[in-house]
């Protein structure tokens, strides 16, 4: 079986959709995360894109995982497309689940 490649872009994009299934279905934290201001909401999820992109890119860097990113300036104008990503990838998956009644409940 030949070893499966998963790009940089991949990753984060993994990443962003894991993140957002967790703060909406861990129970306590989908309320808690619900309870903030949409702004709130936005930022914190951006805050935790930004450092899974440079979780990603440092990983990379260091050799500790193998993906197809530079540690260069062509590296950082990579992480920011990665960055891009995760935030899409995060937002997608946010909108495509439905919310359980503890969060709908706390938004109306």
């Amino acid at each position: 079986m030949p070893p499966i490649n998963i790009t940089s872009v991949a990753i984060a994009a993994i990443a962003g959709a894991i993140l957002s299934l967790i703060f909406s279905y861990i129970p306590g934290l989908n309320t808690r995360f619900a309870a903030l201001t949409k702004e709130t909401q936005q930022l914190s999820m951006a805050g935790l894109m930004l450092l899974t992109t440079i979780a990603v890119m440092a990983l990379g860097c260091y050799k500790v995982i193998q993906i197809d990113l530079t540690c260069d300036q062509n590296g950082i104008v990579q992480a920011v497309y990665i960055f891009i990503t995760a935030i899409m990838g995060n937002q997608s998956i946010y909108k495509l689940t439905p919310q359980p009644k503890a969060v709908q409940a706390l938004k109306k």
